[in-house]
């Protein structure tokens, strides 16, 4: 995908080279960054889901809500897909 440096251009890089390998390098960091970010965002959703769905299972636990509440307020907000 990237062009090979010649033996010759590795001792002395043209700014061509050094420009391709910074550009390269930055893309890769970029979208790793993005990854990286996307991985957390859904960790950081779901555990707060999970929580969630523990504190409204106390609630109806104890007394304070039906089941059919508690089941309404974990739908709420979710589309058709989800529920």
């Amino acid at each position: 995908m990237f062009p090979i440096l010649l033996a010759s251009s590795v001792d002395n890089p043209s700014m061509d080279d050094i420009l391709k390998i910074v550009v390269a390098s930055g893309g890769t960091l970029i979208a790793l960054v993005a990854v990286v970010f996307g991985i957390v965002s859904s960790i950081l959703k779901n555990r707060q889901m999970e929580r969630t769905r523990r504190e409204v299972a106390a609630y109806v636990a104890e007394g304070s809500m039906t089941a059919d509440e508690g089941e309404r307020l974990l739908r709420a907000g979710r589309g058709p897909a989800q529920s």
